[in-house]
């Protein structure tokens, strides 16, 4: 159920963001108010986040898990291979860029199945 309205916040949150072009600098928490995400959402309603921003995004505390691949921003929150922002002793909030291509035995051909929502941006 928490899912659910984690999700249905998130979707609303993203929605205001693309309509009134708001942008703050803290991250989606899970909570009972509305929260606005760092960066910003572009046109396409897809996040731009800067690494730094980026790193807000880690799974601790009630945040989402994401992380870039090739400047693209992928959520990993409900992945059951990322609990709490961490896969192997991989950790979500990063560009792993790196790690994904020449660490991980599976490399990019499972980026496939996660959403692919926005991109990093120099700020």
């Amino acid at each position: 159920m928490w899912k659910k309205i984690f999700v249905s916040l998130l979707v609303l949150t993203l929605s205001a963001v693309g309509i009134f072009g708001c942008s703050q600098t803290e991250p989606v928490k899970i909570t009972n108010e509305q929260t606005e995400p760092a960066g910003t959402t572009n046109q396409q309603g897809t996040i731009e986040l800067s690494l730094e921003e980026l790193s807000m995004y880690n799974g601790e505390n009630g945040n989402p898990a994401y992380v870039a691949v090739d400047g693209v921003i992928y959520d990993v929150s409900k992945s059951t291979k990322w609990q709490v922002g961490k896969h192997c002793r991989f950790t979500a909030g990063k560009d792993l860029t790196d790690a994904i291509k020449n660490e991980s035995p599976h490399g990019i051909t499972l980026l496939s199945r996660l959403p692919a929502i926005g991109k990093i941006v120099e700020k």
